[in-house]
């Protein structure tokens, strides 16, 4: 997994949560879910800029009064910068000023949300010269980011605005990586890098067509009808929809040609 070796403390956010320090973990398992941990993530988040008491106190401790929350505030950050401490962090993770907290710069922190986001830019840069390269930092991209940003906070608000945006930016990276693998041959890679992601969003029509298209053009017209079948299911059950548009036609194709339909066919569709 693609990490900066000379990094002092590492955090991975998509998927599973996970902190280490010098390579050593200190997150104990099961108690990600803590109001330490619920902060440092919460802290986290809100990286790119400065965020009040206040911001903070409101997110975890919305209900006990102003005094109440901010004493908690500061106990818990006590907390929290001991764990680091003893974990092998040798200064605060977040610094507070002005009782405004931020991602303290003199900290060698690395964090796979920006590293995922420094490799789909690096990889829409190269698409946009002559595509040396593009296809690696998708394939980098692609394996870094294991799920959901912080999915465990799933249902949590201040959670969900990164949520969406990593997952945003994933969907199109997909979508874009898809496409020159299928032209290049990689027609089994393409459908590994479409379950992925529809495994994640089970609904979404545009990584369904690329499946069932990866799977057309390596040959395999049952494996095509099956993965269209599986996403015409999730559509039922969750919508009460059908399949529209291309994906429906290359369902009616599909169902039309009993087995028949060739690669060649897609562009038609």
């Amino acid at each position: 997994m693609r990490q900066d070796p000379h990094a002092h403390i590492s955090v991975y956010t998509l998927g599973r949560f996970h902190v280490c320090v010098d390579g050593h973990s200190v997150v104990e398992t099961g108690a990600e879910g803590g109001k330490t941990w619920s902060l440092f993530k919460f802290l986290l988040t809100h990286r790119h800029q400065p965020v009040s008491e206040q911001v903070v106190c409101g997110a975890l401790w919305p209900d006990p009064p102003a005094s109440r929350a901010r004493r908690a505030l500061h106990h818990v950050m006590y907390c929290l910068d001991r764990k680091l401490q003893e974990g092998g962090l040798h200064e605060p993770l977040f610094v507070v000023q002005n009782e405004m907290y931020t991602l303290n710069k003199r900290v060698d922190c690395w964090i796979d949300a920006d590293c995922f986001e420094e490799l789909c830019r690096q990889a829409q840069n190269a698409m946009a010269g002559d595509g040396s390269g593009a296809l690696e930092y998708m394939q980098e991209a692609v394996e870094l980011y294991r799920g959901w940003y912080l999915a465990e906070h799933f249902y949590d608000g201040w959670a969900k605005a990164e949520q969406q945006r990593c997952h945003r930016m994933f969907r199109e990276l997909v979508l874009s990586y898809a496409d020159p693998l299928m032209e290049a041959g990689e027609n089994r890679q393409a459908q590994q890098v479409c379950e992925k992601a529809l495994a994640l969003e089970p609904a979404d029509d545009e990584l369904a067509y690329r499946l069932v298209s990866a799977h057309v053009r390596d040959g395999n017209v049952g494996r095509a009808k099956e993965a269209l079948e599986r996403f015409a299911a999730v559509l039922r059950r969750e919508y009460g929809i059908a399949p529209h548009g291309r994906l429906r036609q290359l369902w009616e194709d599909l169902e039309s040609g009993s087995g028949n339909i060739h690669a060649s066919d897609l562009n038609a569709v």
